[in-house]
Order: C-alpha cells, then structure tokens, then sequence
C-alpha cells in the first residue's frame, strides 16, 4: 500500500488501484473511504495503463518466473475466431498477442504471452516460462487455447476483460500441476491474481472457459476473505452484491448469472450449474444473504 495524490485527493493504493481515499466530511473532520470492487468497473480507481499494469504484475510475479518485467516485447501473430454462437448469430474476434521476452535479446525465451482486446486497449497475460515447483507455463497447444477461450468471451461480452481485471482481480494464467481439480486460484500479495488451471483439462475448450469465469469470481470472494477450513467457505466480511454467505457458492452463482447472460454468445454449450452441485455439497448449502446493491455480472 502507498500513499498518493489523484486530483488532489489523498489516496491510499496498492500500486495499481485506489483502495481508499480521503473524503471531506466537513471543515473539522475527514474520512478514509474504502473503494469496494464493484466501484471499480468503470476504471476511474485504475493508476496504470493495461501496458503498464502487465509490466508491473510481471515483475511482482518474479518469484515465480525468475523473470523481472525488463524484456522486450514483439509482436505475434493476432489470435482471429470465426464462429456461430449457441443461437446461430455469427460471430468475429480478433485478439492482438504480444511475446515478452526474458530479457532485451529478442531471441531470448518467452516468458509471457499478452493478449490485448483491440477495443478496448484491455491486457491479460499467459505465463509461457516458470520456474516454480508447482506453477509452471503453458506450451504452444494449452497457450493457443487459451487464446481462442478469450477470444470467445471477449466476443461474448465485450468488457469481459476490464471487468474481470479491474473487480476481480484477474491478471493472467498458468498452470498447477498439483491440484485435482480443474482449476484454483491464487492472489500475489492480494493484488493479482491467477487462473491456475490443471493441465488434464487443457483440451477442452469448455473447460477452459468455464476455468476463467469461475476462477475469476472467486478471486472476487477472496478480496473479503474466504475461511479455507475443511468444512466451509465462510465469507469474513460480505460483498455489497452477495449472492450466498459462503464465499465459493457466492462465486458459482455468479458464474452461472454470467452463463445465463452471456453464455448463448459463445460457441459452445457451458453447464450453468457446473460447480454449484460440487460447493453447495461441499460448503453445506447455499446460504442466501440480502445484498445491498444488485449483482452485475
């Protein structure tokens, strides 16, 4: 957290967004605001360009890849999908691909891979190189995957990006050879986060697809804290639009609001329910709460 001046406003920020600011209350008193994650949809919170934001997440990631964020950047080849939606409406999408190097040399290994929405300038990245025990890179077939599942929902819903960065904290993917299931998530100083997805399933657009949304709406339950105990997902304080007291049904309910919204856009059929059975069994049940304010998906 650091401490900065935005159109002379005190701000208290993470180094890539305003979490608090200092609010006026009258001439005698102020007061620290706290900036919830559904403020953030419109961008006005962001402190960096998506360029930059990809640069500094690189770096912060360093302990992961060995790589510092100081590579030179070329361009690849665009990612272009041409397909027929579940309702028969065609559908084209193309996604900019950027290559980050390990170092300046531009024959030097990839380390990441940067899709960039063209309409929007919006960024998300693709760990390609690790040296991590667990979380390691993609290779070209898993990467070309998750570059067309992108393209898809960015096709599906175009602010996908953006709202999935800048509420959910989604930053990039990679993989975790560890896990059993089909994917976890994982927050790097509770300022980025990863779809970390098992390499089994990356075969299966569906999979892949249904791994970014429901990833990225539970790195949204994380940002309020989540009990990881054996029996439950506790939320320790609620969102403002809560859909379930436990913090991973919360995450299924929303994805399975953002399939119902958005998922006849895309090419292929997801399971709206996929992951509710496994966590409303799990956690004990969906566990209504009032929200304060509607959920968006």
């Amino acid at each position: 957290m650091g401490y900065s001046c935005t159109k002379l406003t005190l701000v208290v920020d993470d180094g890539y967004q305003v979490r608090y600011y200092l609010k006026d209350k009258n001439k005698d008193e102020n007061e620290w605001v706290k900036v919830l994650p559904h403020e953030r949809r419109a961008g006005e919170y962001e402190l960096l360009t998506p360029r930059q934001r990809m640069e500094k997440a690189m770096a912060d990631l360093k302990s992961i890849t060995g790589y510092d964020g100081k590579g030179v950047w070329t361009e690849g080849p665009k990612t272009v999908v041409d397909y027929t939606d579940t309702q028969g409406q065609k559908h084209h999408q193309e996604l900019n691909v950027y290559f980050v190097h390990a170092d300046e040399n531009p024959e030097s290994p990839v380390v990441y891979e940067v899709l960039e929405d063209p309409a929007s300038g919006e960024m998300v990245f693709t760990i390609r190189a690790s040296n991590h025990k667990d979380i390691k890179g993609l290779n070209e077939k898993q990467a070309a995957l998750v570059r067309q599942a992108w393209a898809y929902l960015v096709s599906a819903d175009p602010q996908v990006m953006q709202k999935f960065w800048r509420v959910n904290k989604l930053g990039g993917t990679g993989l975790h050879k560890e896990i059993q299931s089909l994917s976890t998530n994982w927050f790097i100083n509770s300022t980025v986060g990863l779809d970390l997805i098992n390499p089994t399933y990356l075969t299966n657009i569906e999979l892949v697809l249904t791994s970014l949304i429901q990833e990225s709406y539970e790195l949204y339950a994380n940002q309020f804290g989540v009990s990881l105990t054996k029996d439950d997902y506790k939320y320790r304080n609620l969102p403002p639009d809560c859909q379930s007291l436990d913090g991973m049904v919360d995450a299924s309910l929303r994805y399975k609001e953002w399939v119902k919204k958005y998922g006849n856009r895309l090419p292929v059929n997801l399971d709206p329910n996929y992951s509710l059975s496994y966590y409303q069994n799990f956690a004990g049940g969906i566990h209504p709460c009032q929200p304060q304010i509607p959920f968006e998906p």
